[in-house]
């Protein structure tokens, strides 16, 4: 009796150490703060969490980016010893800009990311789309390590506008983004990549500690954050800048399905999309790079209004279907328009709105045949195409700018011709629209 009382306790013990296991590998990060020593630093605790992070998405195991089965799943190739690599590399970083002792995360976010990415070009990965999937990791981890510790996000520390979580997050992004090429990945991947990453991180918002209430001004700082970054990657030109942005709306877009948090349901995402475009379109005026100038800019809107509305078909989430799609581009035109008056840059004025909106809209349209989606018909055309116009007028009001002459500024006046502009992106844009 003895033996198998003794055989019992073996067989439980062993369950529950397996059971434990398996909840540290999904567990929120919430715990993240908390578990790490009192003597050890702050950038050292996030360190750790991503060396413990990469080891348990390597190889076989797998790591979510939530718990939901939906969520886009993270896996890495590395083995122990480029896992040690990385991580020394994102230390030796900290170490070099004098923040191994810092508690502001804001300051060492960065830092961690630049080691961290730069060793990817190095380590001995066999192609682009496993370092890619490694810097999806790190994204995560990085986000997922804000949770509990808002102590260490200063508001002295955040960028004018944004709130300090704000800050932090879109600095994840921006500065991931603007590493890839440290990576030793080619202008041809940014798209690719810069899709991913961006799906990533706010796919991962869920476990980053914030409130459903800051999901709009996280998102919107996010989305922006990544075009901003663009004109930093080496070797990237304006030629490329077009489909990149096109990526990155439309991995927000998708990961917008990928947020498991209480209080964020399927009905927030015709509001949340809007802050995609939103954000995107406010800082295309913040780029940088040869022969980029304000004429370029509504081909650039065209593009943040196509590729938010193709990542419609790429969301995946408890019961959304092609009835959410109406409203969700007449948020995604509204956001872009809405931002257009807050895009800084030379030689852009109100003179500019007229062509701006109508490739809002015509973006939207014409990209409305490569929303892949069940229940999706051209059917629904006339539908879809009457929320992309309703969605670009609807937000003229929320427009403020001045002429070119700086004698004057977009009014009433304007209206007629702008909403002919609307319609006529959308009608224009029309004949590039194939499905069945």
């Amino acid at each position: 009796m003895k033996r198998l009382f003794s055989w019992s306790v073996l067989i439980v013990s062993i369950a529950l150490l397996v059971s434990a296991c398996a909840k540290t590998d999904d567990s929120d990060s919430s715990s993240s703060a908390s578990t790490a020593s009192a003597t050890e630093s702050t950038a050292s605790a996030v360190i750790s969490e991503l060396s413990a992070r990469l080891s348990s998405t390597s190889s076989s195991r797998q790591g979510r980016v939530s718990s939901r089965s939906t969520s886009k799943e993270l896996t890495n190739s590395l083995t122990s010893s480029q896992i040690t690599s990385v991580v020394d590399a994102a230390t030796a970083k900290v170490s070099e800009a004098s923040l191994d002792s810092s508690e502001d995360l804001i300051l060492i976010m960065p830092k961690i990311i630049e080691g961290a990415q730069g060793e990817l070009a190095t380590v001995g990965l066999s192609n682009s789309s496993e370092k890619i999937k490694v810097i999806n990791v790190i994204g995560n981890s990085l986000v997922r390590s804000v949770s509990g510790r808002s102590d260490k996000l200063p508001s002295a520390s955040a960028e004018s506008g944004s709130t300090a979580t704000e800050t932090v997050l879109s600095k994840i992004t921006s500065t991931s983004v603007a590493n890839l090429d440290e990576a030793g990945l080619s202008s041809t991947d940014i798209g690719a990549a810069s899709s991913e990453l961006v799906e990533t991180v706010i796919g991962s918002l869920g476990s980053s500690g914030i409130g459903a209430t800051q999901l709009t001004g996280v998102v919107d700082k996010i989305s922006g954050g990544a075009v901003d970054a663009l004109d930093q990657i080496t070797g990237f030109s304006v030629s490329s800048l077009g489909d990149a942005i096109d990526n990155i709306t439309s991995g927000a877009t998708a990961g917008l399905g990928d947020i498991t948090l209480s209080g964020y349901s399927v009905s927030d995402l015709d509001e949340m999309v809007g802050f995609v475009t939103s954000g995107a379109t406010a800082a295309l005026g913040k780029i940088s790079m040869d022969n980029y100038s304000a004429d370029n800019l509504s081909s650039m809107v065209n593009r943040v209004t196509a590729g938010a509305t193709v990542g419609l078909g790429r969301i995946s989430m408890t019961d959304y279907n092609a009835s959410h799609l109406p409203a969700m581009l007449k948020n995604i035109t509204g956001g872009a328009t809405g931002s257009l008056g807050k895009i800084s840059m030379t030689g852009y004025f109100s003179d500019n709105l007229s062509t701006m909106v109508e490739q809002v809209t015509a973006g939207a349209t014409g990209a409305l045949g490569k929303i892949s989606m069940t229940g999706y018909f051209s059917d629904n055309l006339s539908t879809m195409v009457e929320q992309v116009t309703a969605g670009a007028t609807g937000a003229l009001g929320n427009i403020s700018m001045t002429d070119a002459s700086g004698g004057g500024s977009y009014d009433v006046s304007d209206l007629a011709g702008m909403i002919e502009k609307v319609t006529a992106g959308a009608t224009g844009a029309l004949g590039y629209i194939s499905m069945t």
